[in-house]
């Protein structure tokens, strides 16, 4: 029997059991942490205490469009929050920690259609009172520049609505990477080196409001976000010939990305029946300009250069209404959803020398998109010890590819999901999760593009179809202790219509291979360390996986595209007393391989090490020290070039980047108020 059946027949046997007659009530927790539980680490806000939570990891939302796929693993007060502009981790920053009453570890299938197919979902339940935080943050990597940043927000009521504000802004990242630069001809003989530099900094602000009451019955909130950041990486390599002193040429790399981005939501929820019925209305608007260049200067000769630029524009349009009714052993969801989305982008490609500028290629598209979708969910935890959730999700959506692209596709799918929840004991559990993924596809994968930095380029590809994966995970979990939790996910995903570079008219655009397979395991602990040193703890968050596919170029086996799984890390915190913490962190960053018709990358980041310590100066008060990439990290890259398809004949040349990325410095004070 198909997956999709095994769904569906479980929904309907789990709607028609008898439910007695009770109250509606919420989801049970796993496992609550009260706020006392995150006091000796002098939390902040809420993100501080989440990360502090046993055996949970944070997950963003994907990005998808519409508002039900886009889900990440984060309720608070037992709703997600209507916004997809913010990220979680920064909508987190933005809640002071002494709003926050508690948080609860849900199973991701009692939270139904809002758990987004998550195993853990953290729910945050905040107090009626209200609070500020502030946080003023400096970095540096050693050399003359310094990232400033500075955050405020701040919950409470005003005429009897709940209100919050918050704003935030300066350089939030700050890189520099140096070392040396190898062209490396196809007998392996180095002939050009030198010395490389490369600088990277992102400078953002944003800043938002909401207010929620109570309007004829119906709990009415109101949201809106702003934000604008921009990216720059300069980097210059200094080329010299082997056995020669003098400076050959001298390599000039560019990009700038400029966003803006703005988000408008309104939400209406009101007791339904043994339920809560819920409306959300989402408008979200964003712009973004992309410029990328590389100039080469010769002693005695004139220079060469290249330039791109991308301008894009994307609007989403977001209706969903749902209903989430709930009895003692059974719990349900039921919601429908309709999307609109466009995108227009613009894109040049520009050559230049002493004589001028010269366009050599440009291009505009225009893609919208209609989208409709339904969903159902049930939970049923009539069976002692076992949970079941089983979900169906449908949608159907039309594409459309203005001149001179012009096409439109239409594609129905069928998306369902079937958990197994398994008590086995009062402190380990078993958890089997089968479903299907439907990815939704990247409206800027349809705009070509040339990369400068290393001369490929992608065509548009009207016929581009969504990813669709069936995923299969089994996950055993242990907890003991105030603290302790392991958990072990076995993974299998069988892949099709997977997005991909392909030949395209000639070329390569971004298109579909068949199919593929991927496989791994995931591991998640914290592991208390008392029995060594009183107050200290391990935390392990790492993954492994195995991804195959065949090439479209040259019909050989190779993993997907970039990096095949997360990074992992092994982290270490003590907390000495109640006014000093110390630990530190070790990132394991997996390699990101690029496939292209003539090109090949490798990138290969190092292990990272960083420390830190948290000194509580004043009541309500807290200073940070951190030092990242103590050791520094290597970060070397190396791009294969060859004279025909990769794979078919032996590369012409490489060019090898060996950087070390310098460590960084930052100290932060932040408080409450």
């Amino acid at each position: 029997m198909k997956l999709g059946s095994v769904s569906l027949l479980a929904v309907l046997c789990a709607g028609v059991v008898s439910a007695r007659a009770a109250a509606a009530e919420g989801a049970t927790a796993k496992a609550s942490y009260p706020a006392a539980f995150f006091a000796d680490v002098q939390p902040q806000n809420a993100l501080d205490m989440l990360v502090r939570v046993p055996g949970f990891t944070l997950v963003e939302g994907n990005g998808a469009r519409g508002f039900g796929d886009a889900a990440g693993n984060v309720l608070i007060n037992g709703a997600r929050p209507v916004t997809k502009d913010v990220a979680l981790a920064e909508y987190l920053k933005r809640i002071p920690a002494a709003t926050v009453d508690r948080i609860e570890l849900l199973d991701g299938a009692s939270a139904g259609l809002q758990g987004g197919g998550s195993r853990l979902i953290a729910n945050i339940v905040l107090k009626a009172s209200g609070g500020g935080s502030w946080r003023l943050r400096g970095e540096t990597v050693g050399d003359s520049r310094v990232a400033p940043t500075g955050a405020l927000s701040w919950k409470g009521d005003i005429a009897g609505a709940r209100v919050s504000a918050s704003v935030d802004g300066g350089v939030d990242t700050l890189m520099r990477l140096e070392g040396r630069e190898r062209l490396i001809n196809a007998g392996g003989v180095i002939v050009e080196d030198g010395p490389l530099v490369d600088n990277r900094r992102n400078q953002a602000v944003a800043g938002s409001f909401s207010i929620a009451g109570k309007i004829a019955g119906v709990t009415t909130s109101l949201s809106t976000a702003l934000r604008a950041s921009e990216f720059t990486r300069r980097s210059r390599f200094d080329v010299f010939t082997i056995g020669q002193p003098e400076l050959m040429r001298l390599d000039l790399e560019s990009d700038t990305n400029r966003d803006r981005s703005a988000e408008l939501s309104l939400e209406l929820k009101r007791p339904i029946g043994r339920g809560e019925a819920k409306a959300i209305v989402l408008q979200t608007w964003s712009g973004s300009r992309f410029l990328s260049g590389i100039e080469s200067r010769f002693p005695d000769k004139d220079f060469a250069a290249s330039r791109f630029e991308s301008k894009q524009t994307q609007s989403e349009t977001i209706l969903r209404a749902g209903w989430a009714p709930r009895w003692p052993r059974l719990s349900g969801e039921i919601a429908v959803e309709g999307v609109r989305t466009t995108l227009g982008a613009a894109t040049a490609f520009f050559g230049t020398s002493p004589a001028g500028e010269t366009l050599l290629d440009q291009g505009t598209t225009d893609v919208g998109e209609w989208r409709g979708s339904a969903a159902i969910s049930a939970t049923y935890s009539g069976i002692k010890q076992l949970s079941i959730e089983a979900a169906l999700a449908g949608e159907i959506s039309r594409i459309e590819l203005a001149a001179p692209f012009r096409g439109a596709n239409t594609y129905r799918f069928l998306k369902p999901r079937l958990v197994f929840n398994w008590a086995a004991g009062a402190r380990t559990s078993v958890n089997l999760r089968l479903e299907r993924l439907v990815g939704q596809l990247d409206f800027g994968d349809f705009v070509g593009a040339q990369q400068v930095s290393d001369g490929s380029a992608t065509q548009t590809n009207a016929a581009l179809q969504p990813p669709q994966t069936d995923a299969a995970r089994l996950t055993i979990e242990r907890r003991w202790g105030k603290r302790g939790s392991v958990a072990v996910t076995l993974v299998g995903e069988r892949a099709r219509n997977i997005v991909d570079v392909i030949p395209v008219a000639g070329g390569q655009g971004i298109g579909n291979i068949p199919s593929g397979t991927a496989y791994g395991v995931d591991l998640l602990a914290t592991l208390p360390l008392d029995f060594l040193l009183r107050g200290a703890e391990l935390t392990v968050n790492a993954a492994w996986r195995r991804t195959m596919v065949t090439d479209p170029f040259n019909g050989q086996t190779r993993p997907f595209q970039n990096s095949e799984f997360d990074p992992s890390t092994i982290s270490f915190r003590h907390v000495a007393s109640r006014d000093i913490t110390y630990g530190a962190r070790f990132t394991y960053e997996p390699p990101s391989r690029t496939f292209r018709s003539a090109l090949f990358t490798d990138y290969r980041p190092g292990p990272a090490v960083s420390v830190f310590g948290e000194f509580a100066v004043h009541k309500g008060l807290k200073l940070s020290v951190e030092v990242n990439r103590l050791f520094d990290q290597a970060v070397d890259r190396d791009l294969f070039r060859y004279a025909g398809v990769r794979g078919e004949v032996p590369f012409s040349v490489i060019e090898s980047r060996r950087r070390m990325s310098r460590r960084l410095f930052a100290l932060q004070i932040e408080g409450s108020f």
